[in-house]
């Protein structure tokens, strides 16, 4: 699904400890996909929204087709988290808590003057700690 919305809120809870796919289509402002060679940047930042504090060490990771991201040629990204970025250790006895993947990217637009559009993306979901050990 397209990017519509700089900020996307997931309706289901992420258990803490997994490891989530999250999946979307980058698109210019024309609504065609930013093939993976247009990009100049593509990073990833994880955040405890409350305390806004970087998670697992993810501020501005390189994921562009590396580490946790892959993008093809017509937009679509897949950002795989690691078990670290949804551990819960830092909030003990919390029953939930928010987290945001913060998406910056720099591509090469298209055109008779080829120039460089900037974007950001937002998606807040909720970690959820499970019963039992």
């Amino acid at each position: 699904m397209p990017l519509g919305s700089p900020i996307v809120n997931i309706s289901s809870p992420w258990p803490a400890g997994s490891t989530p796919t999250y999946t979307c289509q980058i698109v210019d402002p024309y609504g065609v996909g930013i093939p993976a060679s247009a990009f100049s940047s593509l990073t990833l930042s994880i955040v405890d929204t409350l305390s806004g504090a970087i998670i697992n060490g993810a501020s501005q990771v390189n994921i562009l087709n590396t580490g946790r991201g892959m993008i093809d040629s017509s937009g679509n990204l897949t950002i795989v988290l690691e078990t670290g970025d949804t551990s819960m250790s830092e909030a003990p006895g919390q029953a939930q808590i928010q987290r945001a993947l913060v998406i910056d990217w720099t591509y090469q637009t298209t055109g008779s003057q080829p120039s460089f559009g900037t974007s950001r993306h937002q998606v807040n979901f909720i970690l959820l700690a499970l019963a039992g050990p």
